[in-house]
């Protein structure tokens, strides 16, 4: 038999059952599940998690719960007391309840459909108490029933059964079942409640019956709770009061973990009653005990552990009665239980080996807040806490508690915070406690010596050492927080104190937080704010560096390199640094990283290379070859958020041990892998205008929505279905016809879009795990924002038809009507036109008498105005442009010679053309009065005199509304004799070149004439010129001239510009480039008023 037996149980080996921390995330009623009672949780296609309760089902997607309560009136669950749940690939839930049939929910739809029992029809299901569900054939539901097996086709919606006879020994062994499983050569087993197990082989029709009573099968008991077909080809098999069995059916023969007379259950006898059985990816078995929570059967170690509930664990399993377990296509195990709700966590946390305190056990960590961690031998550890210190032996995980002597007061107390342990070459141990200084501790005389604050003055040590280095002398050194650094002296007994740096004359950081030796001997001492420091012990002296050239960095920790003892890896206020301590040089690894706190606590290097890096935001594990961080936290199964200070070594074997708060870590490094699996995503909800329902089907089963313009504020959630850290799951989107790129969102999972023009538009959603794993493949939802009907193109057809046929109405009454006033016009036109030509004869005369006047008036000004000719009789070297705007000019020149004097004048009346012409006759008659006649021949006075004829014969009182005609001049007397030239001006100019040097000149500021402010007399100046000086004036009309290729004025500065640049040529010349100038300038457009410029050279 016991040969049988190994041939049987070659798959499984059954070590020492222990139980195990695992940290569980609980739902319950808190988080809005509808009842804490559980039982059943599945997993649909799309990745939701649906839980079955004693008060109705709950839709879970890792951020809320959408509840179905039991109702039994309406479309809704008959009953809120669930028993099974079974979802199939056809986005369905079956739902079986308390003697309730068996309901089907569409999660298309959310529709129910109903499948009671019905003693007058054939096609029904075998009875309402329904037990269990499966699907192992595409299309066929096996269920089990009270009275039978019913197997539906869902295609025809045809049921047929499988049942008991008592003539027929093919068939069930009783009506009565309970469970439902399929093994992997395609055999249904059937559990019955207090009768046995049927095996049903469907390709034979063949039943085989097994129970209690057949004294070859060990089955241990009839009332069959649960039945399990693993990958491996083993059957186990619950038992009410009867325990744990297991058959395999390639020896035929059954094993029940009561019995102990053999090795290979030796163990399993704790398991007691299974309510559900589940196996993950490596073949282990998981059980959810009704009485011993949950257990993990390792099928690789033979190892069982058991998860209970812990009272001082909150992060324990919540109810030790367990009804029903699930596992996750991501691999994480639910659990529901009896009164604590569901409870579910990533079994990969298991290999971070978390140990805890365990109330419920005499040797077991004496505390939670791991403090600090010294390896003394392969089998001994030892572990300061907030509680003194105690011993771990990494071979069997137990712990040795340390006693105290309450007979020596030098020894530490029960509370003793130790922080760090170092053992001495004597074998003596160094202990540093926060609060009390060091402890020297002798075990061949279990005595203590205290270095602290109550040492006395030989044993004085600052009260808060928080690191010790024995360095390659065998030097101890301790580092304090508030005290600096001290040395041990043997020889003495006590310690030196490092505060003041002699050489620089100043005091160090009173906080050192800890020191470390390199390759060549060099100690480097890590401070706060002043960074690292290198020591000269000798003369107590010490050296900054490029580390600590940074404004207030700190280095929290240091660790050499694995290979290279001249390398320091520095954790120092946000930054992981490589350290070369030969060149000082180093590289800041923290830029891979943004997420690196500034609260580093301790790092060490495994066999792979890879640096541990403790903090008080999670653990990190830095890969120095690719730069890589991998981030894990308490849902990965280390022991929380924040870790001790220096609590973190590699142990003789290889293995990490890592403290916190909240426990250790104890785990081989090489085990932890990731599994980079991308999340499923889903849309969760829709809400427009705030309101939920909009659509009759469920957002997740949904390609593409419509909404009216109308709807112009919606809300779509969505979930990535990763349940491990839910919180920290990831997302971005990009909304194609409106955003060009990704939109990081961080953690939202809910996005509002308010006033989206109408259009098409496709809304991208990608989202991360807690990993970091992005999944790549886009959750797509097409959007349709529709317009309203004066928008849609229908409504501008109908539009433009409108607009040609009022067009073409309008046309052709316009036709019509212009038809008949044609007529009409017709016959006025005759008349009008015979009476227009009579008037065109008439204009047209008056016209030939106009022009006829104003060619009259132009004679009368030439004959006035002295020719260029006459202008050079009097002065030879000279030149005059004019050029009127009409006809007749608005400016002109005049010029007289008396005796020595040469009298000459340049203005520009106002207006031009016929009224400017009269000026100009006015002006010059005046002039030739005043100067001829009158005898007058200072300027100014003949400009006095030229206004007061120029008033009075305008007849101007500066009254408002009169016209205030007159003239701006400028007035020359040159003395031929002298050289003198005197002048008066009113508003105009001139200017002198004398070689390349210019000058202007200008007079009075008020014109020839009544204007709006005082009037004054005019002034005369007076300048002896140079031979060859060259004087220009000119009025107006040149530099105003608009032209060129932007069609700007040709500016006063431009004129001078060009006077200058051609004054060496002769005055003639100046005048054709003057004239050419001007011409080109203009170009096509209209001359705006008369030129007149003068150039005279004396």
């Amino acid at each position: 038999m016991l040969k049988y037996s190994l041939l049987l149980f070659s798959a499984l080996i059954i070590s020492v059952a222990k139980a195990q921390f695992a940290p569980f995330n609980h739902l319950t009623t808190d988080q809005g599940l509808s009842n804490n009672s559980i039982s059943s949780i599945v997993q649909d296609p799309k990745g939701f998690i649906w839980i079955g309760t004693y008060d109705g089902i709950n839709k879970y997607d890792g951020y809320k719960f959408v509840s179905y309560m039991g109702n039994d009136t309406g479309n809704f669950l008959r009953t809120g007391r669930i028993r099974f749940l079974y979802p199939d690939k056809e986005n369905n839930l079956w739902i079986a309840g308390a003697d309730k049939g068996l309901t089907k929910l569409d999660l298309l739809t959310n529709k129910l459909t109903y499948y009671l029992y019905d003693s007058a029809s054939t096609n029904c299901i075998a009875a309402n108490f329904v037990s269990d569900i499966k699907e192992f054939e595409e299309g066929k539901l096996y269920i089990a029933t009270s009275h039978g097996v019913s197997i539906l086709n869902k295609k025809t919606n045809q049921f047929t059964s499988l049942k008991h006879s008592d003539k027929d020994q093919n068939s069930l062994l009783v009506d009565q079942t309970n469970t439902v499983a399929k093994d992997i050569n395609g055999h249904i087993w059937f559990g019955h409640s207090g009768f046995g197990i049927t095996e049903y082989i469907p390709s034979q029709n063949k039943f085989i019956r097994y129970n209690m009573s057949d004294p070859k099968i060990k089955l241990g008991g009839n009332r069959i709770k649960s039945i399990f077909a693993d990958s491996k080809g083993l059957i186990w098999i619950s038992m009410w009061h009867a325990g744990l069995g297991i058959y395999n059916p390639k020896t035929g023969y059954f094993w029940n973990n009561r019995d102990t007379s053999k090795n290979v259950f030796k163990e399993l006898w704790q398991v007691g009653l299974v309510s559900e059985f589940t196996e993950d990816d490596a073949g282990d078995i998981w059980m959810c005990g009704a009485e011993k929570g949950i257990i993990h059967y390792n099928r690789k170690t033979g190892k069982v552990n058991f998860f209970t509930n812990n009272p001082d664990d909150p992060q324990s399993l919540s109810d030790n009665t367990n009804l029903c377990i699930m596992r996750d296509r991501t691999g994480l195990i639910w659990s529901g239980t009896w009164k604590g709700g569901v409870n579910y966590f990533n079994p990969n946390c298991l290999k971070f080996g978390l140990i805890k305190h365990d109330g419920n056990k005499p040797n077991t960590l004496n505390d939670n807040d791991v403090i600090s961690i010294k390896q003394n031998t392969d089998r001994e550890v030892i572990i300061g806490t907030g509680k003194n210190i105690c011993l771990f032996d990494p071979i069997t995980l137990e712990f040795k508690k340390i006693k105290v002597n309450s007979s020596d007061r030098d020894a530490l107390v029960e509370n003793s915070q130790v922080n760090f342990t170092i053992k001495d070459p004597d074998g003596t141990f160094w202990y540093s406690t926060n609060g009390a200084g060091v402890y020297h501790y002798f075990p061949q005389t279990n005595k203590y010596v205290i270095y602290g604050p109550n040492g006395g003055k030989q044993h004085y040590l600052h009260e808060s050492p928080v690191h010790m280095l024995l360095d390659k002398d065998n030097n101890l050194w301790v580092s304090t927080w508030g005290g600096g650094l001290y040395l041990y002296d043997r020889k003495a007994d006590s310690f030196v104190n490092f505060l003041y740096d002699n050489a620089n004359k100043e005091f160090l950081s009173p906080i050192v937080l800890n020191a470390i030796q390199d390759g060549d001997g060099r100690i480097w001492i890590g401070t706060q704010k002043l960074g690292l420091l290198l020591m000269d012990p000798i003369n107590r002296t010490f050296k900054k560096t490029s580390i600590g050239n940074a404004k207030e960095l700190s280095i929290m920790c240091a660790m050499l390199d694995a290979k290279d003892k001249n390398k320091l890896w520095l954790g120092c206020s946000g930054h992981l640094v490589e350290f070369n301590t030969k060149d000082q040089s180093y590289i800041d690894h923290s830029e891979k990283n943004p997420g690196l706190t500034s609260g580093f606590l301790g790092m060490v290097t495994d066999n792979a290379g890879h640096i541990w890096i403790s903090s008080d935001k999670d653990l990190f594990r830095f890969d120095p070859s690719i730069k890589n961080y991998t981030l894990y936290t308490s849902a990965d199964g280390t022991q929380g958020k924040e870790f001790n200070y220096n609590a973190i070594v590699k142990l003789t074997n290889n293995k990490l041990l890592i403290g916190g708060t909240n426990g250790m870590n104890y785990f081989d490094p090489e085990e932890i892998h990731e599994k980079l699996i991308p999340p499923a995503i889903e849309f969760t909800d829709l809400l427009v205008l705030n309101k939920p329902g909009f659509f009759k089907e469920e957002i997740g089963y949904i390609k593409e929505i419509e909404l009216s313009y109308k709807e112009y504020f919606f809300s779509i959630s969505f979930a990535a279905l990763d349940y491990l850290s839910s919180s920290n799951n990831k997302f971005m989107y990009k909304m194609d016809g409106l955003d060009k790129d990704w939109i990081d969102i961080g953690d939202q999972h809910q996005l509002t879009f308010t006033n989206l023009d109408p259009g098409d538009y496709v809304l991208n959603i990608k989202a991360a795990n807690s990993k970091g794993v992005w999944n790549e493949t886009p959750l797509k939802l097409k959007i349709t924002i529709t317009p309203p009907f004066w928008r849609t193109n229908w409504f501008y057809a109908l539009c433009l038809i409108v607009i040609i046929g009022s067009v073409y109405s309008y046309i052709k009454y316009r036709e019509k009507k212009l038809r008949l006033e044609k007529e009409i016009l017709e016959k006025k036109v005759e008349e009008r036109t015979h009476e227009l030509n009579e008037e065109k004869l008439k204009v047209e005369e008056a016209h030939k008498d106009i022009k006829d006047s104003i060619y009259y008036a132009q004679k009368i000004q030439s004959a006035i105005i002295p020719s260029e000719e006459d202008f050079k009789k009097v002065i030879p070297n000279s030149f005059v442009l004019f050029q009127p705007k009409d006809i007749v000019s608005g400016d002109f020149y005049w010029l007289v010679e008396k005796s020595e004097y040469v009298f000459c004048a340049i203005a520009d009346c106002t207006g031009h053309g016929v009224p400017g012409g009269f000026m100009t006759m006015l002006g010059s008659g005046f002039l030739n009065e005043i100067v001829n006649e009158q005898k007058v021949i200072e300027p100014d006075q003949i400009l006095n005199k030229l206004r007061e004829k120029i008033i009075s014969t305008l007849k101007q009182t500066g009254k408002s509304g009169e016209n205030k005609d007159g003239m701006d001049i400028v007035l020359l007397r040159f003395n031929k004799k002298t050289r003198e030239l005197t002048y008066a001006t009113a508003n105009n100019g001139f200017i002198l070149l004398d070689g390349d040097t210019m000058s202007e000149h200008y007079g009075d500021k008020q014109p020839v004439g009544i204007y709006g402010h005082e009037i004054k007399p005019f002034t005369a100046h007076s300048i002896i010129l140079k031979e060859n000086v060259t004087l220009y004036s000119y009025t107006d009309g040149y530099p105003d001239q608009f032209g060129g290729e932007k069609g700007k004025k040709f500016k006063y500065r431009t004129l001078n510009d060009l006077l200058i640049k051609n004054s060496h040529l002769q005055l003639s010349f100046q005048k054709d480039k003057l004239h050419e100038a001007f011409a080109a300038w203009k170009g096509e457009l209209e001359q705006i008023d008369d030129v007149c410029v003068v150039g005279i050279k004396f």
